[in-house]
């Protein structure tokens, strides 16, 4: 939608803005972005007794910076790099706690430093991004993940567990 609010009618949710079934977000998008609409309704409604599109403004920067981080996390889960980066190098925990506080549905209200180290994790998205456009693939922490272990004669492989 190009607006989230008008005159007399509010989007929340779904309706305002679906984002994908995989991510199960659905929910706390819809009653994140319930709630602060309910509260900037009552406010104007108690205020003027009427709901006037420019009314919810604060509602619509709120929704729309809320949706447009968690697409952002969204279409990185299909993006080889960006999954890459949790199958090889541990980010830094500040920055990874941020990442967690994000996909947790931390997306409509993060403070500063949680949006710095958002930033540098998508730096490192991309650089990873490139590195792989350049054949180079770095070496993987979780033995699952590294392909030169499915090469490795069985003796110099590390056990695996049964199952």
């Amino acid at each position: 939608l190009r607006r989230f609010a008008g005159d007399g009618w509010v989007t929340v949710g779904d309706a305002a803005a679906f984002l994908d079934p995989v991510f199960s977000s659905g929910v706390h998008v819809a009653l994140t972005t319930g709630t602060r609409a309910a509260d900037d309704v009552g406010a104007v409604l108690a205020r003027k007794g009427r709901l006037d599109a420019g009314d919810l403004a604060g509602y619509e920067r709120f929704a729309r910076r809320g949706l447009d981080r968690f697409r952002r996390y969204i279409l990185g889960y299909y993006d080889p790099a960006f999954v890459g980066i949790f199958a090889t190098e541990p980010p830094f925990e500040g920055v990874r706690a941020a990442v967690v506080s994000a996909l947790a549905g931390g997306v409509f209200r993060m403070t500063l430093s949680q949006k710095l180290l958002e930033k540098l994790f998508f730096m490192g998205v991309e650089r990873h991004r490139k590195r792989m456009g350049r054949g180079s693939r770095p070496q993987a922490i979780a033995p699952a993940c590294d392909a030169s272990l499915e090469a490795a004669p069985a003796s110099q492989a590390p056990p695996r567990p049964p199952g």
